[in-house]
């Protein structure tokens, strides 16, 4: 089995460095600028089946790709992004505590055991759902969930690995309970007008 996990197109919100959680923001134009060539960077790998987050920026980047490749598009609330509650619509760099604290937990919000937990646990739904062995899966979601599952399966510790760009492909596969990583946070399908502001990183 393998699984292209990407990050959602561009918000606002991630140009401007601000947490939108689970606020239905839409993708902006350079968005759905990057959801376009994605898509067409997974038409042609093949794409089967696409998993979506139920997030607004998720589901549109999810509905481009599916428009793209003709595959059918499920929904899974469980990757959406970490939940901040009380910090949304708070800047980044105003609460660092949330991106690098492992104890903290935002008033209202999520910690990041818990967010773990269900991350973990919506990718091994896919895994139990999967039509056939080697179905080719594209997984829409959000920075902080790329990030969690590529710590959680695979263990990297790179400092390239804590996000992911907007419109960026994670290719991992899946082969008898173990998950093999091909490439990580690649962006070489988007245009370079159309590349991630790099200060929209790390989650969202």
């Amino acid at each position: 089995m393998r699984l292209y996990i990407v990050r959602h197109g561009e918000t606002d919100y991630n140009r401007a460095r601000i947490m939108q959680g689970y606020q239905e923001i839409p993708l902006n134009d350079r968005g759905i600028a990057q959801a376009t060539q994605l898509a067409l960077r997974l038409r042609a790998l093949g794409i089967q089946r696409i998993v979506s987050s139920d997030l607004r920026r998720a589901v549109m980047t999810g509905c481009i790709i599916a428009s793209h490749t003709g595959a059918p598009i499920e929904y899974e609330p469980g990757l959406r992004e970490r939940n901040p509650g009380d910090l949304v619509e708070q800047p980044y760099d105003d609460e660092p505590r949330f991106f690098t604290d492992k104890v903290y937990v935002p008033p209202g919000g999520e910690s990041i055991a818990a967010f773990f937990a269900r991350v973990k646990a919506a990718f091994e739904k896919i895994v139990e759902n999967a039509k056939s062995p080697d179905e080719c899966i594209a997984v829409v979601t959000h920075g902080l969930v790329c990030h969690a599952f590529v710590l959680q399966f695979l263990g990297e510790t790179r400092e390239e690995a804590v996000s992911s760009r907007n419109a960026s492909v994670t290719a991992v596969e899946y082969q008898r309970g173990v998950w093999c990583i091909e490439h990580l946070d690649c962006i070489e399908h988007l245009a370079p007008g159309d590349g991630p502001d790099e200060s929209a990183r790390p989650g969202g």
